[in-house]
């Protein structure tokens, strides 16, 4: 694989993990407006309120850790284009 490809792929990927934290931040924005507008009330309620809250804050992780691989995916691109510019390739 060309480094001029290498690059391409990288920042594909890059591209696809944007997307992915973008579904992911849209989903924590659903579970809190959905919980918020909950009327059920209880025991069984508090449970789901927790167990929402708990997925909200996965899905906050989940986010943080693709945000790194973003910047990964992005910093091997630059580095793939600059092997290319080093190595004289066209």
């Amino acid at each position: 694989m060309s480094t001029h490809r290498t690059s391409d792929v990288f920042e594909d990927a890059a591209r696809v993990v944007s997307a992915e934290i973008r579904r992911m931040q849209d989903l924590s924005k659903d579970i809190d407006r959905e919980v918020d507008g909950l009327r059920w009330r209880g025991e069984s309620a508090t449970y789901f309120r927790r167990h929402a809250r708990h997925q909200r804050t996965r899905a906050g992780h989940a986010v943080e850790v693709m945000e790194s691989l973003r910047t990964l995916l992005l910093r091997a691109a630059d580095v793939a284009r600059q092997a290319k510019g080093k190595a004289g390739v066209p």
